[in-house]
């Protein structure tokens, strides 16, 4: 039964359908002798609404013979039982206070209780029928349709005037607008199903009861009826195995217990080695997990500085390279006397076709006569090896002549690239013996002799 409140009327008509199913089934004329004993309440409850106060304090039901029957004595006694089982407190305690013995009599003070069909009822309808936003939810708002079509044919019952068409369509888009907006497919079809109905120019009523029934058609097809099985409490059983009024308990529980007492090996190093044979809990705290997350972003942090560590030592690495390429070239150069600040140098000339050097008695003996033409213009006769090496004699007082370098050769046949800048000067790069710093003297460029 409902409790007492402003739904309480419509509630109650709907408790008192269910009463009757369940009565009825009870014996074989249960559904006859209580539709009997509902008829005497609503006739006496009807001659209570029109009669004045103290009118009222005397009124009783008046209870044919037919339902005095010795017969029914037995069935009236399970159904008080019944009723007085399902009643609320406050209408409980309306029934002792009043002692009432027959069904007739207690359906009567439920009647005067609820109210059904009072003034309260009549103002509820009229609001619920007005209509109140479900919200963007399918469940609620079928639900809230539902409710909405109950309030219409309670209006209907007790013959109260049913508003117009256009207030019946408005309660019901404001209980799906929020609902439809959510879902752009059911709202096209609805709009497609209102046009058919011509609820734009033609708002009667059946009209508008159609139209809530294809929208609950709708929303019923776009989302099942019954939610889904995660979100349902599963059904919860005794445990069996507890003894009662004891301090003790079955294996079962103690294994629960046990299930949440955390494991002191998980957290190590080494980990659990029963892994999820262990009966102890295997999950991380909350300052764990904060700790573990702090961890992992060392972790991260530690990775990328050993990236950039690794990139560093192999451009260190290049770079010693490059230093000792040309840490041997200088070594080789000292080795055979030929350093740049030995005096033994070679001039860098970029106007030269051949290369030129001093040669011994031996070579000039091998070599050929050339016609070699001067940068003055003049022609001279010069030694020429197979390799294409100018060759002169050397001076006889032991003074060696400066060779002379093309740039073009360096460049050609041995691979080298040249810079020359005003800030570092010279340089010039060999494929295998790195960097090499020639001087300047007198405005000429001049590398030791290798």
């Amino acid at each position: 039964m409902p409790e007492v409140g402003p739904d309480a009327a419509v509630e109650f008509s709907d408790w008192i359908y269910e009463a009757e199913q369940v009565i009825g089934s009870i014996a074989d004329k249960a559904t006859l002798w209580f539709s009997a004993c509902m008829e005497v309440a609503r006739t006496t409850y009807d001659q209570y609404v029109i009669s004045s106060p103290l009118q009222r304090l005397t009124l009783t039901p008046v209870i044919p013979d037919e339902l005095r029957d010795p017969r029914w004595s037995r069935l009236e006694r399970k159904v008080t039982m019944m009723l007085l089982a399902s009643m609320r407190k406050p209408a409980k305690d309306e029934v002792i206070t009043h002692r009432i013995s027959t069904v007739p009599a207690l359906l009567y003070r439920m009647f005067i209780l609820y109210q059904p069909g009072g003034s309260a009822e009549r103002g509820t309808i009229l609001r619920h029928l007005e209509g109140q936003s479900a919200g963007n939810d399918v469940y609620q708002c079928i639900t809230a349709l539902r409710k909405w079509r109950r309030y219409l044919q309670r209006a209907e019952d007790i013959g109260i005037s049913v508003p117009d068409g256009s207030v019946l369509l408005k309660g019901v888009e404001a209980i799906t607008a929020q609902t439809l907006e959510a879902l752009p497919d059911v709202k096209f079809r609805v709009a497609l199903a209102k046009n058919e109905l011509q609820l734009h120019s033609r708002l009667e009523a059946d009209s508008v009861i159609r139209f809530s029934n294809a929208i609950m058609a709708e929303l019923q097809t776009a989302a099942p009826a019954r939610q889904a099985a995660g979100t349902s409490e599963p059904a919860k059983l005794k445990n069996i195995n507890v003894a009662e009024n004891t301090g003790t308990s079955s294996p079962s529980a103690k294994a629960k217990a046990k299930a949440n007492v955390p494991c002191k090996f998980f957290l190590t190093e080494a980990g659990c080695s029963r892994g999820a044979n262990c009966g102890y809990s295997h999950q991380f705290t909350k300052k764990e997990k904060v700790v573990a997350a702090n961890v992992a972003d060392t972790e991260a942090q530690m990775k990328q500085l050993l990236e950039e560590a690794n990139a560093m030592m192999k451009e260190m690495r290049k770079l010693k390279m490059l230093a000792l390429s040309s840490t041997e070239v200088k070594n080789n150069a000292a080795a055979r006397r030929c350093g740049p600040m030995t005096g033994r140098t070679g001039l860098l000339d970029s106007g030269a076709s051949h290369p030129f050097r001093s040669a011994s008695t031996d070579e000039l003996q091998e070599a050929t006569r050339v016609r070699v033409q001067l940068a003055n213009g003049s022609e001279v006769t010069l030694a020429q090896n197979r390799a294409g090496t100018l060759l002169a004699s050397t001076p006889k007082d032991g003074d060696e002549l400066s060779p002379i370098v093309p740039l073009g050769s360096l460049v050609s046949e041995l691979g080298c690239d040249l810079v020359w800048t005003r800030s570092r000067g010279l340089e010039i790069r060999h494929p295998q013996h790195g960097l090499i710093k020639p001087r300047i003297v007198g405005q000429c460029p001049v590398i030791g002799e290798s």
